[in-house]
């Protein structure tokens, strides 16, 4: 009678810890803690392990000093690389289409069996915005920036020009002072890099 009780005593406190995504090593030791206390052996899946691996990782990069990778770009000596991964780049562009339409059409007898036809003919124009692949390389976040190493140009985005920055399953859109906002289909985890990134503009701007 009490077993499933105190599983379900210790599912609802990991849901608890990490409602946020992440989880801290004194977070951790208190599942074994509280299943320990309850008296009942803790098991874990192997996906639900690689998912508190994640948020243990997310943890660490946001809390714990970072470790400098070796980019294969040059960088100043005073700028350490944190992370860097492939991705491709895109652009928002304004696609202009044109629209053809025929208006309310008269049909008047000229000689019998001929008929004369007449139309009002317009062209409308309708505008969207569309993103469209611009370069395809490698993003590095660095100590001061986001640097773009791409195919066919390299470009970096200072921190104190990012205003915002948005994380979706396969890629982080970049929203800044000015100019076009970038958007990265990541090949990889985009939480991940999100981590860093959120974690550089932060030091950076403190």
């Amino acid at each position: 009678i009490l077993k499933p009780l105190q599983q379900e005593i210790v599912r609802n406190y990991i849901n608890q810890i990490t409602e946020d995504g992440k989880i801290s090593p004194d977070e951790e030791k208190g599942i074994f803690e509280l299943s320990a206390n309850l008296g009942i052996e803790t098991t874990i899946s192997e996906e639900s392990q690689r998912n508190l691996d994640k948020m243990k990782l997310i943890w660490n990069i946001e809390n714990a000093p970072l470790t400098p990778i070796k980019p294969n770009i040059l960088l100043p000596k005073n700028e350490p690389c944190f992370f860097t991964v492939h991705a491709d780049l895109y652009e928002t562009r304004k696609v202009t289409k044109s629209i053809s339409y025929a208006g309310p059409m008269i049909k008047m007898k000229m000689i019998k069996p001929l008929y004369f036809r007449a139309a009002h003919y317009g062209v409308r124009f309708n505008s969207t915005d569309e993103l469209r692949l611009i370069d395809t390389g490698d993003i590095f976040i660095t100590k001061k920036r986001v640097v773009i190493a791409g195919g066919k140009q390299n470009k970096s985005i200072p921190y104190n020009r990012i205003l915002d920055y948005t994380v979706y399953l396969d890629g982080l859109e970049i929203s800044k002072d000015s100019g076009k906002n970038p958007v990265f289909k990541i090949k990889g985890d985009s939480i991940i890099a999100s981590a860093f990134l959120g974690r550089c503009i932060k030091e950076y701007l403190s």
